[in-house]
């Protein structure tokens, strides 16, 4: 595995495999996030988005721009997006035949559509689904959600929520559940796979471009979104000096 160091925030370079290994022998809760451009984008205003990545436990690269600047800086690492985890975890639950999968939707359409998409792989008995309500950007705390989880006590949370609200909400559940989880902060990754955001493929999840496609298919919501992306190229300039990389 390899740890890039950048704003005292760690990055992990690992396959898939490692990583649910490690997550497996791990002690107490453990919480992994996959950062956006748009996200990091946010590290200096945004202090609680930062306090989400410093303390999670794996922050693997989803951002196709965060790449390529590292590259710059000669940093070469894989690229972990959402939109490959999510479907290397559903042919684990079922690969595993595990039960205990607790999935968090942003509604109640988008959660229908996820239902219908997750039967092809897993079976109702496996898996229970939460509708989110509309959280408080800054500090997304969720108290009934918080106790439904200390009730079922799920082995894996799945929270498919925008991003900068979903690495919140996941590092305050992971700081007050009464037991032990996994939390994967996955976003709209489920989305391309069930159509209802742009439909985006393995070819152009490889080259990066799945941000183009995004805002093709709804410009109005991700240009501006993306745009915001290349406010990165400043905090990686500034910190530049600063960026280490090292293999364990």
């Amino acid at each position: 595995m390899k740890i890039i160091k950048f704003m005292k925030i760690s990055f992990h370079d690992l396959d898939f495999d490692s990583l649910m290994n490690r997550l497996n022998k791990r002690p107490g809760s453990s919480l992994v996030l996959l950062p956006s451009g748009p996200g990091l984008s946010s590290l200096l205003s945004d202090k609680n988005y930062y306090k989400a990545l410093k303390d999670s436990t794996f922050n693997l690269f989803d951002s196709g721009f965060f790449c390529l600047l590292l590259k710059f800086k000669g940093i070469f690492v894989r690229k972990n997006s959402g939109f490959l985890l999510i479907m290397r975890l559903l042919n684990f639950f079922r690969l595993n035949k595990i039960d205990s999968i607790y999935f968090i939707d942003p509604n109640f359409k988008e959660s229908a559509i996820n239902k219908k998409f997750i039967k092809s792989y897993l079976s109702l008995s496996q898996y229970s689904n939460y509708i989110s309500p509309i959280y408080n950007f800054n500090d997304p705390r969720d108290f009934k959600l918080l106790n439904l989880l200390n009730q079922k006590k799920p082995r894996y949370i799945i929270i498919n929520l925008g991003g900068g609200v979903q690495e919140k909400l996941g590092y305050w559940l992971k700081e007050n559940l009464k037991y032990n989880s996994i939390i994967f902060c996955t976003g709209a990754a489920i989305a391309f796979h069930t159509k209802s955001q742009a439909p985006i493929n393995n070819a152009i999840d490889k080259l990066y471009l799945g941000w183009f496609l995004r805002c093709l298919h709804n410009p109005t919501i991700f240009i501006p979104r993306y745009l915001k992306s290349f406010k990165l190229i400043i905090i990686f300039l500034l910190n530049y000096f600063q960026i280490s990389a090292k293999d364990i």
